[in-house]
């Protein structure tokens, strides 16, 4: 309706007409079909919209709207657009905007395209055809990029046929390159999901973890030995302090943390806690932690020493903990908390991996020897086994 209104401001009633190089209903109409057309198509792809006469009747009739401008424009009197005359056209053909690329660019029209004009935006359109397959785009990223690369097709075979569409083709390249790249980094997201997700999720259960810990301290001192890879998150996140950490200067951190873990018993253990005054022991799941600290003492990444290193028997299931060292069941908690994590590959449930031991080396109290008490019902089970309640 706009159109039409704006139609008859500027040519009623003394200069109705129909000039298709200039503003026009007919565009309406095409503008129209293009959007209806796009709907029944959409309809008709994703499975809402049943085939039937009437239905391929309507869309032959959207499409033949769609075609409508560009017939009258071929095949109409020449009146009804003035680059039909044939004087208006050799005039068109002195003016250099009118140029087809191959007349404005005669000696390199190639490298020029790329090294002059547009560099690597091109290549995004070979990018677009290989990201199309439904298995590497989902159906509101498949319409965007199709829309995308036909638009961008459409302006190229515009630039190539006048060069005054050179800016536009840029505008509609830098546009494809955007989706392009947004659907490229979901699939590769996807592809090295498994990693990525991990990665996020390890960093948001370290920053829960450190402000739970925190939180739960109730402003009690704490003074935790762990994983190095931790140690800069609760410093950061809980202002609570360390033993080892990724420092090139922290020497004796690194040594007393390696003695702590790779302890065979556990005196040196007890002995090291005593004069740093820890409070707590940070394990996460899996081997990572006695095969870190195996390594740093030894240089050998197998762990085959017996009797087992503490570190082992922190995070295994073969017990044999010294009754100083309890499992804290309420920060424990906090690390084996469930909470949900967004990531390029949508929303994950992540749970937390960590089991938080209490270090008493002055007093020796503790449970017997390889129980931990679950943290939800009081029963015991071995370390390896905490869940959350």
């Amino acid at each position: 309706m706009v159109g039409i209104v704006f139609y008859l401001v500027e040519y009623f009633p003394s200069h109705i007409a129909v000039r298709l190089e200039v503003n026009n209903p007919l565009y309406l109409i095409s503008v129209f079909c293009v959007g209806e057309l796009l709907v029944h198509l959409t309809r008709g792809r994703v499975g809402t919209q049943q085939a039937s006469f009437f239905g391929c009747l309507k869309i032959v009739m959207l499409a033949a709207g769609v075609a409508l401008v560009p017939l009258l424009f071929a095949f109409g009197p020449v009146q009804w657009h003035n680059m039909r005359d044939v004087q208006m056209s050799r005039l068109h053909g002195l003016i250099v905007e009118f140029y087809t690329y191959q007349k404005f660019n005669p000696n390199d029209p190639l490298p020029s395209w790329f090294v002059k004009y547009y560099g690597i935006l091109p290549f995004f359109l070979v990018g677009a055809l290989a990201l199309s397959a439904p298995r590497r785009t989902e159906l509101p990223e498949r319409a965007a990029l199709w829309i995308s690369f036909c638009l961008c097709v459409f302006s190229l075979l515009l630039t190539l046929w006048q060069v005054r569409w050179a800016g536009l083709h840029a505008a509609m390249s830098v546009w494809l390159m955007i989706v392009v790249g947004h659907i490229a980094w979901r699939n590769v997201a996807i592809r090295n999901g498994k990693m990525i997700e991990v990665q996020f999720a390890d960093a948001a259960m370290k920053q829960y973890l450190a402000q739970g810990l925190r939180a739960e301290s109730q402003g009690k001192p704490m003074r935790v030995i762990c994983d190095p890879d931790i140690a800069p998150v609760l410093y950061y996140f809980g202002g609570i302090p360390a033993v080892a950490s990724y420092y090139w200067e922290n020497v004796q951190g690194l040594q007393d943390a390696t003695a702590f873990f790779t302890d065979h018993g556990d005196a040196v253990a007890r002995r090291i806690a005593k004069e740093r005054g820890l409070t707590q022991v940070i394990v996460p799941a899996g081997g990572r932690l006695q095969v870190l600290f195996n390594f740093i003492e030894t240089g050998n990444l197998s762990v085959t020493d017996t009797p087992p290193l503490l570190a082992t028997r922190l995070c295994s299931n073969t017990g044999g903990l010294p009754p100083w060292i309890t499992l804290d069941k309420g920060l424990t908690r906090i690390g084996r908390q469930e909470f949900s994590l967004t990531t390029a590959g949508g929303v994950a449930p992540v749970k937390g991996r960590v089991m938080v031991y209490q270090l008493e080396p002055t007093e020796g109290a503790g449970q017997p020897t390889g129980l931990r008490q679950h943290p939800g019902n009081g029963n015991t089970e071995p370390c390896g086994g905490v869940t959350r309640p």
